[in-house]
């Protein structure tokens, strides 16, 4: 329906914000958001979220809606955690390489497009690289929180 779209994701509420783990399956998106909310985040989607545009891009959680604060493209294999930000471009390709779409239906195609576009403008967007190292997930999760701190306001 239009107003609305699904990401292929898990998140996470920190702050009354949330932050979604976007990617493919097996990447670690659900392990991640697991080990985010022993560590004081609240887990809010495992492998898809529903994302509503009423006032701003917004999830709902327990009957509210949350501001999304972040799309974090997750990814593994650096030796250290890496949070870079990527400009509207990158981030719009990352939506139409890492969504649901229905490419075959030109108008569906089109409000999916759109959203991925409003999304982008409106939310920071990050390639999100973590060892692929379960045994370090606690540290990289201490790491993030705190670089979530600081980007999403």
């Amino acid at each position: 329906a239009f107003g609305r779209m699904t990401l292929h994701a898990s998140a996470i509420e920190r702050n009354g914000r949330v932050t979604a783990f976007v990617g493919g399956t097996g990447v670690g998106k659900s392990t991640l958001a697991w080990e985010c909310s022993k560590a004081g985040s609240a887990a809010v989607a495992d492998d898809t979220l529903p994302v509503r545009f009423e006032d701003g891009p917004s999830a709902p959680l327990d009957q509210a809606l949350n501001p999304v604060g972040a799309v974090c493209f997750l990814q593994r294999g650096s030796a250290e955690p890496e949070l870079t930000r990527l400009d509207a471009t990158a981030a719009l390709q990352q939506q139409v390489e890492n969504g649901f779409g229905e490419h075959g239906d030109s108008e569906i195609w089109a409000h999916q497009f759109d959203s991925y576009h409003r999304l982008v403008e409106a939310v920071p967007h990050f390639d999100l690289t973590i060892p692929d190292d379960r045994a370090r997930l606690p540290e990289v999760v201490a790491w993030l929180h705190g670089e979530l701190d600081m980007v999403v306001a």
